[in-house]
């Protein structure tokens, strides 16, 4: 963790641990160790602030921000410790197809596989239809040349309750 980035929820930077880690690291390795034999953690130390960076100088849009998140640094220490071990096991689990997921791969290698297996349907004359889904709208839309005219008509709708988590 970079030691003087934004300070965290609770006021303190990863500096302040760095640098004293002699006199707290025992306490919070029991800590951590106590949060993976189940002990559940404070409310307070998992509350997280998100907060919105303008990216230019008067910002009309919210695309024009930034979002950090300030979470307090132990909660974060217990996130990178679960993430670290995620590692090992999301290759076994994850297939190439998901590249957003995989280490070494972009979510933009998909936009490119998508644009060239469009264009191979095309060329080939093959009845197709692809969905484009647009996340910052939120709509849905049937996307093909070889459609029929009922397919054409298709009103796909989404709403935000569909996409929480």
């Amino acid at each position: 963790m970079a030691p003087l980035k934004a300070p965290r929820s609770d006021g303190s930077h990863v500096f302040f641990f760095q640098n004293q880690w002699d006199n707290i690291g025992e306490v919070v390795c029991a800590w951590v160790k106590d949060i993976f034999n189940g002990r559940p953690i404070n409310q307070e130390l998992n509350n997280t602030l998100i907060v919105l960076i303008s990216k230019v100088a008067q910002p009309e849009e919210i695309s024009q921000f930034r979002p950090i998140s300030l979470c307090n640094i132990l909660y974060k220490l217990v996130m990178k410790i679960i993430a670290n071990r995620l590692k090992i096991v999301f290759p076994k689990i994850i297939s190439q197809e998901q590249a957003s997921l995989i280490a070494g791969r972009n979510i933009t290698d998909n936009i490119i596989i998508a644009q060239e297996v469009i264009h191979s349907m095309r060329r080939k004359n093959m009845k197709w239809m692809a969905i484009k889904i647009d996340l910052e709208n939120l709509t849905i839309e049937p996307v093909g040349t070889s459609l029929t005219n009922q397919s054409k008509q298709l009103e796909f709708q989404i709403t935000h309750e569909e996409l929480s988590c």
